[in-house]
């Protein structure tokens, strides 16, 4: 089985609460599901961004701002997060990347989820959300070993999410989304057209690059 894991980490021990100074809010994350992106796009991420989670060089900027404006952040009692009011790839900024992704191999789903800083609204735990914890993953059924498709696909994929908190201040309250992008493995992938329909995706390349 394929395990995909998502963490944040800080530097300070605790829970994030903590690490904000006793702060507490509501964290939102959305997170695409798998998509067959093209490689002309995947490959812009490359080993040059792993300092950065920008999806701008990728998305493009007017792709970027479309989806945050989209953003429907907390439902109006602020007990959970509402997700997206558009799905990301019908976004007509968006038509270039996500949503010629999404006119190859279908749409992928999306996973929205609410957390406090010292505990998740779901089950309300007071444990709290800890550094190099995770808070999304999933889980593929049994594959024949780290040389199959879905552990490439995992590995090569671009990964997009996004995260929307509100910090409370002295005027009430501070924050909003950002859109984060990554590559568990940034390799450049070929421009194999294995079957001959023009565009050359992730999944037709990426046995032609090693585990990572």
């Amino acid at each position: 089985m394929i395990s995909t894991v998502y963490d944040f980490s800080w530097e300070t021990n605790g829970n994030l609460s903590e690490a904000l100074g006793g702060d507490n809010g509501t964290f939102c994350i959305t997170v695409q599901g798998d998509l067959n992106m093209p490689v002309n796009v995947t490959n812009l991420y490359t080993d040059a961004n792993g300092n950065s989670t920008s999806c701008e060089p990728i998305l493009g900027q007017e792709c970027v701002d479309a989806i945050l404006a989209d953003d429907d952040g907390l439902s109006s009692s602020g007990e959970y997060c509402k997700g997206p009011r558009t799905i990301w790839y019908q976004l007509k900024e968006c038509q270039a990347t996500l949503g010629f992704a999404a006119s190859i191999k279908g749409g992928p789903s999306y996973t929205t989820a609410s957390f406090e800083f010292n505990g998740t609204i779901a089950d309300n735990t007071t444990s709290g959300w800890k550094s190099d914890q995770g808070f999304f993953g999933t889980l593929t059924s049994v594959v024949n070993g780290s040389l199959s498709l879905p552990y490439f696909s995992a590995t090569n994929q671009l990964r997009i999410i996004s995260v929307n908190t509100q910090l409370p201040t002295n005027n009430g309250f501070t924050g909003g989304p950002e859109l984060l992008c990554m590559r568990v493995n940034a390799t450049g992938l070929g421009n194999n057209d294995e079957n001959s329909d023009g565009i050359a995706t992730v999944d037709e390349n990426i046995f032609k690059v090693g585990p990572v």
